[in-house]
Parts: structure tokens; sequence; C-alpha cells
């Protein structure tokens, strides 16, 4: 068992999946990930092995079964990030049962609505509550709200992304 330590970021998926592929070619088949950037790897037979990162902050069990059922192999990383590996000599080396026009087409009407509360939470109490924003409690209730809902602009904008990038690689 070795560990590799790779700085990444939910930017950086695409790389790293070519990354952990060449890992498996030199026989560094990936178990897993310790404290978010440390991937550890266990030396075995070389393989031609693809890997698929998921975003997702929840599990759908019929996704799940489908993709089980495809032979994918799935490694969790957080509560967020999974790792779906399989032989790349299968013919099936794409994760379509998430990625379809639906998904994406609900995508940009939650980064629509998530945009436009971000907007308001960072506006609004600015003029609302702009005589009681020099209390500092309140100020860092403010403060903690609008990073947490830029936080999630910020993720349905990748996770759109993601999903844009999976179709046109079908």
């Amino acid at each position: 068992m070795k560990t590799v330590w790779k700085f990444w970021t939910m930017f950086h998926f695409g790389s790293l999946e070519a990354w952990l592929s060449e890992m498996a070619s030199q026989g560094w088949i990936f178990q897993g990930v310790r404290l978010r950037y440390g991937f550890m790897f266990k030396k075995m037979k070389p393989s031609n092995i693809v890997y698929r990162f998921d975003y997702r902050g929840y599990l759908m069990d019929d996704y799940m079964t489908e993709l089980i059922h495809k032979n994918w192999v799935m490694t969790k990383i957080n509560k967020h990030w999974l790792v779906w590996s399989k032989p790349s000599q299968s013919k099936d080396v794409v994760l379509d049962s998430y990625y379809n026009e639906d998904v994406l087409q609900a995508m940009k009407r939650l980064s629509v609505i998530q945009g436009v509360l971000c907007v308001l939470c960072w506006v609004l109490p600015r003029y609302v509550l702009a005589d009681e924003l020099h209390i500092p409690l309140l100020l860092v209730v403010y403060f903690i709200a609008c990073l947490f809902m830029t936080y999630n602009v910020i993720r349905c904008l990748f996770y759109k992304a993601m999903i844009e990038i999976r179709m046109e690689s079908q």
C-alpha cells in the first residue's frame, strides 16, 4: 500500500481520471483517499482501468444498482465525491445512467434559482438591515449565509458543467 499526496479541486476531475488510469497501468490500483489529498494505491498486476469521478451530494439506489449491474466498482471519497472504475476493455466505459438531458435541464434551472437567491442574499440585507449590520453577531451570520449561498451557486454551476462534459464525451 502506498499513498500519493496530490492536491485537487472539483475542477480537476478529468486529469485525475487520466492519472488514476495511468497509475493502474503501472500496477498501482486506486483504493481510496485519506485526508482529502492522499490517494491510496495497492500494488497489483498492471491493468487498463477507466476511472470516472462522480459528484453527488446524495446516492440514488436505482442509479447505483444500474452501474453495479454494469460491473462498475464504486469507491467513495467523501460525502459528495465517488470514483467509479471498470476495466477499459469493457464496451461500456461511460457513466450514462445519470447524465441525460432531463438532469441537465434541472441543473440549469437550479443554477438560475441559486444565482438569484445568492444575489438577494448579498444585496437585500445591506439595504433592509443596514442599521443593524454593525452588530458583530448579525454581521457574522450575514457573511456565513452569503458565503454558503455563493458556494452552492459554484457547486451547481460546476455540476452542470460536469454533466455537459460527460454528455459531449458520449
